[in-house]
């Protein structure tokens, strides 16, 4: 694989992660509630 196509490669992926991220970032905690049943597995 060339260098160029390497940085490309690198700058997709870090555009990708923003876009599909910022605006769930954006999101409070106290509006995300997630069921009980989530929270008792991540216990065990």
């Amino acid at each position: 694989m060339q260098p160029n196509a390497v940085y490309w490669l690198a700058a997709a992926f870090v555009v990708s992660f923003f876009a599909v991220g910022f605006p769930y970032w954006q999101i409070p905690y106290a509006k995300i509630s997630l069921p009980s049943t989530l929270y008792a597995r991540v216990c065990l």
